[in-house]
């Protein structure tokens, strides 16, 4: 599942360095990138093996000193050793 109904503001690595990222998880989803390009949130059997990268999305709402606000962290993780 994947829902996003409020902005977003992009979280570097370099600025949550020590700090918390998330308060509190409102969304997660994992989407596959097919060896076609293609992507899908849920491949079938037949499509496990064509597998060449996974979409990590993570949001939540985060404290600041500046208060509440939403955050958001998109990772594309490419698979290795592959057949």
């Amino acid at each position: 599942m994947r829902h996003s109904g409020v902005p977003t503001q992009r979280v570097t690595a370099k600025k949550m360095a020590g700090g918390v990222l998330l308060n509190g998880l409102t969304a997660f989803a994992l989407e596959y990138l097919l060896d076609d390009g293609s992507w899908r949130e849920a491949p079938t059997a037949a499509e496990v093996e064509r597998i060449r990268a996974v979409r990590v999305v993570v949001e939540g709402r985060a404290r600041t000193a500046q208060g509440e606000k939403n955050r958001a962290l998109c990772s594309v993780i490419a698979l290795r050793n592959l057949p």
